[in-house]
């Protein structure tokens, strides 16, 4: 049988997809590029705030138009099934079938049996290290540590829809890793809704550390990046680590959301702006070198000008070189839904404006500050214009640096090493040493 498989949303459903394209490969079944070459067409959404659900809506209704012609089935997966419980999603605009993304490996099974039913099953897909079918191109993988959270944060959906924090055997994920670098990928991109939580609800209480320090002793030129770090669950025994294995990059991803007490309060976040001055002060020292990225949520009900302007000179101070902006959405069946004060659409769209133009000035700081250094480069494509990425700069949403001088024939995963001679708004131009 013939699939085409359609992945929404965050990088975590990116490896759900690839794990079932692995069982179907497996069970003698084919990948296909487009649906209408497909007999079975999966849709694997996204469901945590607003966005997600009408683009996972949008997917269903163009791809139910495009089965009147084909007559393919359609399928139905992902944290849209998980979110909505309640809905028949097997009447819903010709899909023929519907399952929890914990089911996903069980499709071709449900498909025999001829189920025409919305399945569900416990809440997110716990992977295993089974041989992945890598639906990209890139040399990077990304590499799941856990399912669920059990941060409550107030304005977030993902434990209702995750359920709660499930850490993944160490041996299991190691052994993903390496199936994964015999594959040819240069970079394992390592993410969870709390990667800092790795391993406390194991046996033997395993450390993210622990882990990293395995990772880091596979052979091999390749690094490991790490994602989705709660300020509260960075401690000294981490900071070390990511300061003394070779093989993690200089980048550490911590999501603040706000800076201003008043709002982490209402946010559910457990710490407060001294605590992130004192951890971003801490770090640096012991890893000067650090690209630090963050995100931040404008507009949470509540927010007044005063708390934004308390965001907007703690960016100035911090200087966190990389950083997203995302407007507040009030989602059902979470605490802020019901809190007061919430902002107009236009005020939000100002201070998002304020925001990003305000980071596009730090940026291009820290950009300006690799100008005339030689750094390395994981090349991610050598058709048209040549580019890559350096350790500094996670795929898909940080700077890239485009390679000028091309006499030199590269290899999509090679390592080499380039002068920074210049940079763009985001990117960076860079010669080949």
């Amino acid at each position: 049988m013939k699939y085409y498989l359609v992945s929404l949303g965050c990088p975590k459903n990116r490896v759900d997809s690839e794990i079932l394209a692995s069982h179907l490969v497996k069970n003698g079944d084919e990948i296909v590029l487009l649906p209408d070459k497909a007999d079975t067409v999966v849709i694997n959404t996204c469901s945590f705030i607003k966005p997600a659900v009408e683009e996972s809506l949008d997917e269903i209704h163009r791809l139910s138009k495009i089965k009147e012609k084909y007559g393919f089935k359609l399928i139905l997966a992902g944290c849209l099934v998980d979110r909505f419980t309640d809905r028949s999603w097997h009447n819903y605009e010709g899909i023929d079938m519907a399952v929890s993304s914990s089911l996903l490996p069980q499709v071709a099974e449900f498909l025999k049996e001829n189920k025409r039913e919305t399945i569900l099953g416990p809440p997110g897909l716990l992977s295993v290290s089974d041989d992945r079918h890598t639906i990209s191109t890139f040399p990077y993988a990304y590499v799941k540590l856990s399912e669920g959270c059990d941060i409550k944060c107030s304005y977030c959906t993902i434990p209702s829809i995750k359920g709660q924090f499930r850490s993944r055997p160490l041996e299991d994920i190691v052994t993903e890793a390496e199936n994964l670098l015999a594959q040819g990928i240069r970079e394992l991109v390592l993410v969870s809704q709390d990667s800092g939580f790795y391993g406390r609800d194991l046996v033997g209480k395993y450390s993210l550390a622990c882990l990293l320090k395995k990772l880091n002793k596979l052979p091999g030129n390749f690094w490991i990046r790490l994602m989705y770090l709660n300020p509260m669950r960075v401690n000294n025994e981490l900071i070390d680590t990511l300061a003394g294995l070779e093989k993690v990059v200089k980048y550490i991803d911590l999501p603040l959301q706000h800076t201003h007490d008043d709002i982490l309060k209402l946010m559910g976040r457990p710490y407060r702006y001294k605590f992130i001055v004192n951890l971003l002060e801490k770090i640096k020292k012991v890893i000067p070198e650090v690209a630090i990225r963050s995100s931040f949520i404008i507009g949470f009900p509540g927010e007044s000008r005063n708390h934004f302007n308390h965001l907007l000179h703690s960016l100035s101070d911090l200087r966190i070189p990389k950083a997203g902006f995302f407007p507040y959405y009030p989602e059902e069946n979470t605490p802020a839904f019901a809190f007061k004060g919430r902002l107009s659409s236009r005020t939000i769209s100002r201070r998002l404006r304020e925001s990003r133009e305000l980071q596009a000035t730090i940026l291009e700081e820290y950009n300006k500050s690799l100008v005339g250094s030689i750094r390395e480069l994981l090349v991610e494509t050598n058709q048209g214009l040549v580019y890559g990425r350096l350790q500094y700069d996670a795929p898909e949403i940080d700077s890239l640096v485009y390679i000028h001088n091309k006499r030199r024939k590269l290899t999509v995963g090679d390592f080499v090493k380039v002068k920074i001679i210049g940079y763009e708004t985001v990117d960076l131009r860079g010669k080949l040493i």
